[in-house]
């Protein structure tokens, strides 16, 4: 079977996560790196073992080796379209990180681009490759729960977790180079994504309101969007949504990786089913997944937890998808959708109205 030659673009502290499903797919080989920060790009070479002549620090001249068959885009979302347009251009294929863009205009530039060069191009969306949020996507799919008439998605942020670098926390505290806030419009990005994933209509109109509070001290500081609170509609009738978000700076989560702690509800005609981990573990007694259906409680124990799962599955995905010519997860049109429900929920703590995903345009 054919061996796919990929090159991991910005060595940050997520590219960890991304590494270990290349490392482990036999049809995948991390081929190169690039990163501007040199040390950072040496150290990941070394640990990831690769050969020194397929270490860059200059994009462009990275996209010129033609043995690289594909670029795993990992950089501030202020670069993403641009560096999608040059991949895509250079005929290689494409994941990049979510979210897609900065905007509806560059979201649709990305898309005209790579149609144009006939490269795959998907936005990497590790949830919706979480076995949990797979077991419930199933139970859902299979009508165990019935007609789904709500969702609710809890996210909480604290501290604990591993280290994350501070020039990390610097660009998602930048406007320009993030886009948003880094939890409603940085991680928000997947909650977003799996209010669509789980309930498959498209979002008729949402209303949020966001708060801001001091990383270290309440009215000081750095701020981060939060607290939060949005509401939604689904063109499906009698289908609604709700997610509320919260920064507990004293609560030290019981993570592997970032601290931050997600939970999910999901209500049927039948019943409910609630996922109860995620990247954080906070809820270790609880089983990882829970359904009353039907009067029966029934606990999901045998299953995966560990976040990373999440994105080993995620990239096998993809190299399947070009190597067997299907459809990648996320496709761009898709992260373009999840990209306006987004911006909308921004715009209503803007303007205190309801506001439309369809009429977010360039």
């Amino acid at each position: 079977m054919e061996q796919l030659n990929f090159a991991i673009v910005g060595c940050g502290r997520i590219s960890d996560l991304h590494a270990p499903g290349y490392l482990n797919n036999p049809n995948a080989e991390i081929y190169a790196v690039c990163d501007t920060d040199k040390g950072r790009a040496q150290t990941k070479a070394k640990e990831w073992g690769i050969k020194e002549d397929n270490i860059y620090f200059d994009y462009s001249r990275m996209l010129k080796d033609e043995k690289i068959d594909a670029v795993e885009l990992l950089l501030p979302h202020n670069l993403h379209a641009t560096f999608t347009i040059e991949a895509a251009e250079a005929g290689k294929h494409i994941s990049v990180q979510k979210p897609m863009a900065n905007s509806i205009k560059e979201c649709s530039e990305m898309i005209t681009a790579t149609k144009k060069a006939g490269v795959k191009f998907r936005i990497f969306e590790n949830f919706r490759f979480y076995p949990p949020y797979l077991l419930a996507k199933d139970l859902i799919d299979e009508g165990k729960v019935g007609r789904v008439s709500s969702i609710h998605i809890k996210l909480g942020v604290g501290s604990g977790g591993w280290e994350v670098p501070i020039e990390a926390w610097f660009w998602r505290l930048d406007q320009d180079q993030c886009g948003g806030g880094p939890i409603c419009w940085d991680d928000g990005y997947h909650k977003w994504s799996i209010a669509r994933w789980f309930i498959e209509s498209e979002i008729a109109s949402v209303f949020g309101w966001i708060d801001f509070t001091g990383v270290v001290e309440d009215e000081r500081d750095p701020k981060i969007d939060s607290p939060a609170n949005f509401i939604w509609k689904y063109k499906t009738p009698r289908t609604y949504g709700s997610m509320d978000v919260t920064y507990s700076r004293n609560c030290n989560f019981p993570s592997k990786y970032y601290a931050a702690d997600e939970r999910v509800e999901i209500t049927g005609d039948n019943g409910y089913i609630w996922i109860n981990q995620c990247t954080a573990h906070t809820l270790r007694r609880e089983a990882p997944v829970i359904s009353f259906i039907e009067g029966e409680l029934r606990e999901y124990t045998d299953i995966e937890t560990d976040w990373q799962a999440s994105f080993t599955n995620a990239v096998n995905h993809f190299v399947e998808a070009i190597i067997n010519d299907t459809k990648p997860e996320l496709t761009p049109e898709e992260g373009k959708k999840i990209q306006q429900f987004a911006q909308a929920a921004h715009l209503s703590c803007r303007t205190h109205k309801e506001e439309h995903p369809d009429e977010m345009k360039e």
